[in-house]
């Protein structure tokens, strides 16, 4: 965030810029639009198009803002598809579009299908079998890059596979049955609530760190994804085609000690027979055994601790094996459920094993991202030949999505109202239109126009003493503003605005604001918010724990929370951010003032004792 500068007033395409650069701000031989338009151009050049050549003798060198248009005009036809994308050229199709694009947009556009290329045309490609993804590796190796820079994983994540939809022929395409998708490629993916975190095609060759250990493919290309994890012990959920006993193993052997879950097929993934349930076909035999339960533990493994294989029989028997569970029981459930003898929808409970709630819970991180992608994808009604397109797409749609997925997440951190909040439509519509604008202005006059905005905002907004000023409504994530809102503010001098706008005030602190759920102080121990002390405002600023736990006043060393906007010691910091139960802490803390102030009591008047006998 602090590198392109994004905070809750960024425009969509400021996030989306951070993913997908213009300019990459990493490596300037990295993956950009930059580098996208030169290599387009070089194709061109080395086909012999242009005046005087063999082939579109009406082409003209791309710009970087014409690349730009193209590729949002696919962002644009997954909001509102169109059967051609020729179509959108005309004054009755799109006037937008039209616009902006000019009259030989229909024109330049079969240039970019022919001539768009992603990596460098004057190299030779490799042995397809050594790097089939040759034609989008850069892509591929930059989504990989960014989407591990940009966050810090939570615990439970999930490993699936993705599945890229291509109608031409190419010896990789796999036969797909099982997905609506149909016949194309297959990915790998570890996500965490639809944010994609890093992937692995399965048309590349295994690892052969792995392979040469005795792993399957399979299995080696998602320790290469437990390879991408900066963290231990996270919560890896997955289905029966990844997991087994053996997986389980060599997961938790692996650097990053990944614990692992999820269902798994009943015959040579390492199940006990003690814990196999057989499908019973007759009706009331299935009554007889529905919601039967075993399992077993497996014991003395240090390489494999306290690994839990549990069966149980609901519609039929479904097998776990869970390095993640930490005891077997049976939890109570609510769903809603329709009455047609009393015309309304009540609540019914039921029981659900533990193990199976958690696979049901945290299975789906990557069926949210595919959600997420599906919902606006570019290619409606479109037929990919080209391998290499649907691959690109298919990028492009992950980075847009995990674009958004970090946008929600600086939403929910600023605490901006979700009413205020860009809905998924909204955010992707922002990034087409601006990058099909014409006179787009740039990222660097964005953020100056989101700097005056968030001045002005904060010179109009209220502060009181006694309640945390409310976000201001004038900034680029607001999809309520008028047209006065929406004007450029006249510039202010820095004098100016220094002087006008009020530092934030933090909520009083008491038993209320402290103990509420969702209240103003209900993340001051989550350390995912920036809880770093900062210089006071004010004049004579005081401890506000000292304050809350015996009413003495305390002005020494005093800093403020960078994101809680409260005042305390240096010594109440900590307490304040490390201590669940401030409530012990205020009687603890009461109970050393209060000696500490009898104390220096008794010094004093002993000090005006011997003052007297003088």
């Amino acid at each position: 965030m602090r590198k392109h500068h994004l905070t809750k007033h960024s425009d969509p395409v400021e996030f989306m810029d951070a993913f997908f650069p213009i300019q990459n701000p990493y490596d300037a031989n990295a993956f950009s639009f930059a580098q996208i338009t030169t290599y387009t151009n070089l194709k061109a050049s080395v086909a012999n198009a242009g005046k005087g050549g063999t082939c579109y003798q009406d082409f003209k060198p791309f710009t970087v803002k014409e690349i730009r248009q193209h590729l949002g005009l696919y962002v644009l036809n997954g909001l509102n598809p169109s059967p051609q994308l020729s179509q959108k050229f005309r004054t009755q199709g799109n006037d937008f579009v039209a616009f902006h694009m000019g009259q030989n947009a229909a024109r330049k556009h079969r240039h970019f299908r022919a001539f768009l290329t992603l990596q460098d045309p004057r190299k030779d490609p490799p042995e397809r079998k050594k790097s089939p993804l040759f034609k989008v590796s850069r892509l591929v190796k930059w989504l990989n890059f960014i989407s591990q820079s940009a966050v810090d994983l939570g615990i439970t994540l999930s490993v699936d596979e993705q599945t890229l939809g291509m109608q031409g022929r190419h010896p990789d395409k796999a036969r797909i049955t099982f997905k609506k998708e149909g016949d194309g490629f297959l990915v790998d993916v570890i996500c965490d609530n639809g944010y994609t975190y890093s992937c692995y095609f399965r048309m590349e060759p295994a690892p052969t760190k792995y392979t040469n250990a005795g792993l399957s493919p399979l299995h080696a290309r998602v320790l290469w994804l437990f390879d991408q994890l900066r963290d231990n012990y996270h919560r890896v959920f997955m289905d029966n085609l990844y997991l087994s006993a053996k997986f389980c193993r060599s997961a938790y052997s692996h650097n990053r000690k990944v614990l692992i879950a999820g269902v798994t097929r009943k015959s040579g993934r390492g199940l006990p027979s003690s814990v196999v349930q057989e499908e019973k076909i007759n009706k009331s035999d299935q009554l007889k055994v529905k919601g039967t339960v075993k399992a077993a533990v497996l014991k003395g493994d240090p390489m494999c601790p306290d690994l839990l294989a549990v069966s149980v029989y609901d519609t039929k028997p479904v097998h776990f094996l869970t390095m993640v569970a930490e005891r077997i029981e049976w939890i109570t459930k609510e769903r809603k459920v329709y009455n047609p003898l009393t015309n309304t929808t009540e609540i019914v409970k039921f029981l659900r094993l533990n193990v199976n709630d958690d696979y049901n819970n945290d299975m789906g991180h990557v069926d949210v991202a595919d959600q997420l992608r599906n919902q606006y994808r570019f290619d409606h009604w479109k037929r990919n030949y080209k391998w290499w397109w649907s691959v690109l797409l298919w990028a492009l749609g992950v980075l847009t999505v995990n674009a958004y997925v970090f946008y929600k997440t600086v939403m929910e951190e600023e605490r901006v109202p979700k009413k205020e909040w860009l809905t998924h439509y909204q955010f992707r519509e922002a990034i087409a239109m601006a990058w099909i604008q014409m006179d787009e202005p740039t990222i660097k006059e964005r953020r100056n126009m989101n700097t005056q905005k968030t001045t002005t905002a904060n010179m109009n907004t209220p502060t009181t003493s006694t309640k945390r000023s409310s976000p201001p409504t004038t900034g680029g994530y607001s999809r309520r503003q008028t047209k006065k809102q929406k004007e450029t503010p006249t510039p202010r001098t820095r004098l100016q605005s220094s002087q006008s706008v009020k530092p934030a005030v933090a909520p009083p602190l008491h038993d209320s604001t402290i103990m509420a759920q969702h209240g103003p102080y209900s993340n001051r121990l989550n350390r995912f918010f920036d809880h770093f002390p900062e210089e006071p405002s004010g004049k004579r600023p005081k401890c506000a724990l000292h304050r809350y736990a015996s009413g003495l006043e305390e002005r020494k060393n005093i800093v403020a929370c960078m994101y809680c906007k409260i005042h305390l010691c240096v010594r109440c910091f900590a307490t304040f951010h490390t201590e669940p139960d401030l409530l012990m802490a205020k009687k603890r803390i009461g109970n050393e003032l209060q000696a500490i102030h009898e104390a220096s009591k008794d010094q004093k008047e002993a000090r005006n004792s011997v003052k007297k006998r003088i």
